[in-house]
């Protein structure tokens, strides 16, 4: 299922390709944009600057996926994200757009703080 699919190469961001510039190349839409957490527009190559270069990610749990399907080659990936402590609660959304030649490409993504539980 997409689902399963978008939702794996949303988590290969995550965690164990995370720093590795030639998956970002690659997973990245030439076109890509992210408005992070901090309400900071990014463009792509800042992306792959500042994740290529990150010396020791956080752990990040990710949860309540589910999947908005525009068409056969645009869709929409919603989930929630936390801290392994449960602080930095964010709302995400990701726009993923699919080419016969590239494949699932990441074209957008934003993460909106929510309140932390506790």
């Amino acid at each position: 299922m997409l689902i399963e699919t978008l939702t794996q190469l949303e988590q290969s961001l995550h965690f164990d390709k995370r720093n590795n510039r030639a998956w970002l190349e690659t997973i990245l839409h030439p076109g890509f944009k992210e408005i992070a957490r901090s309400g900071r527009m990014i463009t792509r190559a800042e992306t792959i600057e500042s994740l290529a270069n990150e010396m020791s990610p956080q752990p990040l749990l990710s949860f309540d996926y589910s999947l908005e399907i525009a068409d056969e080659r645009y869709a929409l990936l919603n989930y929630q994200t936390s801290q392994v402590d449960g602080s930095q609660n964010t709302l995400r959304t990701s726009l993923w757009i699919y080419s016969d030649k590239d494949g699932w490409r990441l074209f957008f993504h934003q993460g909106t703080p929510t309140p932390e539980v506790g």
